[in-house]
């Protein structure tokens, strides 16, 4: 029932916001990304498999060609085909370039909040239910009320919002494949959560950023299940396995139905070589990574060379995610550790891997923002600045006040959700304390002398203990201390940038000052934001 009032609420929002324009609308001759998923529906719906990612006179390559892993072409073939039922002048081939219509908008989102609806919704809704497990003779109405602001929150999140049903894109499917296949491998299915997993890196090869997390884990996973090293190899030669055969399914049919001029193994390369275009450079406009914020004093793309290029973002990322990946394999698996994973090797890809998109950093904010209810400041602050790091690009498609009312709208939910947990903790601490005083009250049947020499050593653990855990808990408060002020001083920046853009052009010499700025801050954050997720 809770779901359902959630859902029943943030469907309205995300027609809302849909209302308003998308990528490239009125802007001749490439238009965006609304029109690169709509020319995808037009390929895939009027020429053969072994076309789809072939340059032809029929598909020229330079207008927005498929670029995305095979899953994404079956669902513009599918959206294609339902389209072409609705209004075939949609995706009609050559005449359909550019084509816009109120009727073709309605049913281009409508495809965004069905997929919202099969994949993301489903896997955000287990998840917090497994995070948030209510017993039933614990059951009040402040529960559900949290439960509820959790699940309306992981689905108005302003960035993923902001995202997919503003600007136009299918970013929640993939990232709703990765948390179904967490939230599968959390109850110990993880052939299903294998499977799962390559749907998303199927759909999106961004999902890429989650591969080390995800391999990492089910090692560790598989070593916990073990009883000897054979069992081990067995687990994992069925996870291998499970993969290949996955990929095989979604890849076959490009060999299989390749074009007359092609092989089957040159027909693979034209899919694969599509989907990492390295030529493009190492990062794509004005993005909030390392690598750009380096350039802006020094260009290195005039420094080395793309292959360097490749190799110095390649060991960087892996030095990057090392630590994560170390934290996967030294302790047992829990489904909350493995958000944060997620989150946090995924922002070590955004930050120093090659080719990286400004909406990429959804991979990193996304996972983080189920775990609220753990630590509402950190991940409404990475929220907002994720949603921030993507605010030149938003501006441009005229998203500002869908912007700021979404970013409004997500500080109030957070606000809402730590107020019901800080009330429901208030609940707990009375219940331990009367446990406790409970448990020491009662009287059990010891030797006298045994009393005396158990109370000494019980007072000498006892105050080495206390000391110990006051210790720890003077230190943990300085770093919250000193962590809410570094919010707030982040949040005092954000404001400042905003309001400057606002109310000051950019010089004409440097018409992008705005952009730049925006992403640098944001790099800076974010690099900050990694150390915190390592803390």
């Amino acid at each position: 029932v809770t779901m359902m009032n959630a859902v029943f609420v943030a469907l309205p929002i995300k027609f809302a916001v849909g209302i308003w324009n998308y990528s490239g609308i009125g802007t001749p001759p490439m238009y965006g990304d609304k029109e690169a998923q709509r020319h995808w529906m037009e390929i895939t719906t009027n020429l053969p498999i072994g076309d789809w990612y072939r340059n032809s006179s029929n598909n020229d390559l330079l207008y927005w060609g498929l670029d995305y892993p095979p899953l994404t072409a079956y669902h513009s073939q599918l959206c294609g085909t339902v389209a072409k039922t609705i209004n075939p002048s949609m995706v009609e081939l050559f005449t359909s370039r550019g084509y816009e219509s109120i009727q073709e908008k309605i049913f281009m989102r409508n495809t965004v909040q069905i997929s919202d609806i099969l994949v993301f919704i489903p896997a955000v809704t287990l998840i917090v239910s497994h995070i948030i497990r209510i017993q039933k003779d614990q059951l009040s109405i402040r529960a559900e009320i949290e439960r509820f602001f959790i699940l309306l929150w992981c689905f108005l999140q302003p960035a993923l919002l902001l995202i997919d049903h503003g600007h136009f894109q299918y970013n929640s499917v993939c990232i709703g494949f990765a948390l179904l296949a967490s939230y599968a491998i959390s109850k110990d299915y993880d052939i299903l959560g294998s499977i799962l997993f390559c749907l998303s890196l199927n759909f999106k090869q961004m999902s890429l950023y989650y591969a080390l997390i995800f391999f990492f884990a089910l090692l560790r996973k598989s070593f916990d299940r073990s009883s000897s090293f054979i069992t081990f190899l067995i687990n994992i030669l069925k996870l291998a396995i499970t993969v290949i055969l996955t990929f095989l399914i979604f890849w076959l049919p490009f060999c299989y139905w390749h074009h007359s001029e092609e092989t089957c193994f040159s027909s693979l390369q034209l899919v694969l070589y599509r989907q990492f275009p390295f030529s493009r450079g190492i990062f794509e406009d004005k993005v909030a990574n390392l690598w750009y914020t380096i350039s802006v004093m020094i260009d290195i793309r005039q420094i080395l060379s793309t292959h360097q290029l490749v190799i110095c973002s390649f060991f960087l990322t892996i030095l990057l995610n090392f630590p994560v990946c170390l934290n996967l394999l030294w302790f047992k698996f829990s489904l909350k550790r493995f958000l944060l994973a997620l989150s946090n090797g995924s922002l070590a890809f955004f930050l120093a891997s090659y080719q990286v998109h400004e909406k990429s950093i959804l991979l990193a904010v996304v996972p983080l923002a189920l775990l609220i209810r753990e630590d509402p400041a950190l991940v409404t602050w990475l929220q907002l600045l994720g949603t921030f790091s993507m605010f030149p690009l938003l501006v441009k498609d005229g998203l500002r006040i869908p912007y700021v009312a979404c970013c409004a709208l997500a500080a109030s939910l957070s606000y809402s959700i730590a107020l019901c947990h800080d009330d429901d903790d208030g609940g707990e601490e009375r219940k331990e304390s009367t446990a406790a005083v409970n448990s020491s009250n009662t009287i059990t049947e010891i030797p006298p002398k045994a009393i005396t020499t158990t109370r000494n050593t019980t007072a000498t653990t006892t105050s080495t203990t206390t000391a110990s855990t006051t210790e720890t808990a003077a230190y943990s408060s300085i770093f919250k201390q000193f962590r809410l002020l570094f919010f707030i001083l982040s949040y005092i920046g954000m404001v400042l940038l905003h309001i400057l853009e606002l109310y000051w052009p950019a010089p004409t010499r440097y018409p992008d000052l705005y952009a730049a700025l925006f992403s640098i801050y944001g790099a800076l954050n974010l690099c900050l934001a990694y150390l915190m997720g390592l803390y």
